[in-house]
């Protein structure tokens, strides 16, 4: 636990600190959250402290004076029905640090395809999603990834941050991928999978 998190801690001062100015911000003064588009320099930090079986993905956002809560949290999806949900990290304040804009790591630490650990940080503020999560079957083969798109923040609306499948046969739908938002809404195509995983956002005024 202790070299997770000083990973993480060293992952978000670098981002923050080292590289400020470096043309990898998003530039839309809209409120939005996207993936952060790493300079070389920034990937190559990034790879030295993953270790395999984690995955570091940085996120950039910014709010409008509106918004008073953000909340994160991941969703479990069992053969379509949801079994469990996990809070991450919920922040208040009036107006949000992030009206200036502000920068979010999720880390993903997984065991075999079968144990999973998350955590978040933003704006100073560090959490565990609780226990490791351990599937209930195993030899199940892993496909995940974070959003694509650049996304336009809109009160209480969710956003799906990264998603990741575990199925016990070699297919993974390349759908649930490119399209979470409408695939978290569609049981029957959830159920083709063991399990699927949503890591989610929710910026409320």
């Amino acid at each position: 636990m202790r070299k997770q998190l000083t990973a993480l801690v060293l992952i978000s001062l670098l981002l923050m600190g080292s590289f400020v100015g470096c043309g990898a911000q998003v530039q839309s003064r809209e409120p939005h959250i996207a993936r952060m588009n790493l300079t070389t320099a920034q990937e190559e930090i990034v790879a030295l402290l993953s270790p395999p079986g984690r995955e570091n993905h940085i996120f950039e956002y910014r709010l409008d004076t509106t918004i008073e809560e953000a909340e994160f949290w991941v969703e479990i999806y069992h053969y379509g029905e949801l079994v469990e949900t996990r809070k991450l990290l919920a922040m208040h304040g009036a107006p949000m640090p992030a009206v200036r804009g502000e920068r979010l790591v999720l880390t993903i630490d997984s065991m075999e395809n079968r144990i999973f650990r998350w955590t978040l940080q933003s704006g100073g503020a560090i959490a565990f999603g609780g226990e490791p999560w351990l599937a209930s079957e195993s030899s199940l083969a892993h496909g995940f990834g974070p959003m694509l798109m650049n996304v336009r923040i809109e009160d209480g609306q969710d956003i799906v941050l990264h998603t990741a499948i575990l199925s016990n046969t070699n297919s993974l739908s390349t759908t649930i991928m490119e399209d979470p938002k409408t695939a978290r809404q569609t049981p029957e195509l959830l159920a083709e999978y063991t399990y699927v995983h949503f890591v989610l956002a929710r910026f409320s005024s």
